[in-house]
């Protein structure tokens, strides 16, 4: 059972990566010492893990909805939101690795076919885990 002490550090770094907060805001927060919140960042690589989730196409997508809101209501923006855009297209080019939805249907199309002359009955229920799956990936993918 994880102690006071490990929860406060779990919400602290979940503040840190994901929510965006400053150490000092963390400190104040949660009430603790900025330098026993700069130590956990240290400790747990919480910089790395905030920057990779600051380029993940889905907080770009979530900044770039909020901006939208704030046009929308006749706010002026905080953000280049073109600039924004580009630099996130780039990001995703040079992520390497990545596969288009297109092809992993296509690919699963294949699969599911081939396993259905094997064996139908496995078949079947792959199918509806590539169907999950390919609804995930577009999900998380944008």
């Amino acid at each position: 059972m994880a102690g006071k002490k490990d929860k406060l550090q779990e919400w602290a770094a979940h503040l840190y990566i994901n929510e965006g907060y400053t150490q000092k805001a963390i400190a104040d927060y949660i009430d603790v010492s900025e330098v026993t919140i700069s130590k956990w960042k240290k400790d747990n690589g919480w910089e790395a893990e905030r920057k990779a989730n600051l380029a993940s196409p889905r907080k770009i997508k979530a900044i770039l909805l909020t901006e939208l809101e704030k046009i929308t209501n006749g706010e002026g923006s905080d953000i280049d939101s073109d600039a924004l855009s580009k630099i996130a297209k780039v990001i995703r080019e040079l992520g390497g690795g990545k596969v288009s939805i297109e092809a992993i249907h296509q690919v699963l199309k294949e699969l599911d076919s081939f396993m259905l002359e094997q064996n139908p009955k496995l078949a079947l229920e792959c199918i509806k885990l590539h169907r999950k799956f390919l609804m995930h990936k577009i999900e998380v993918d944008g």
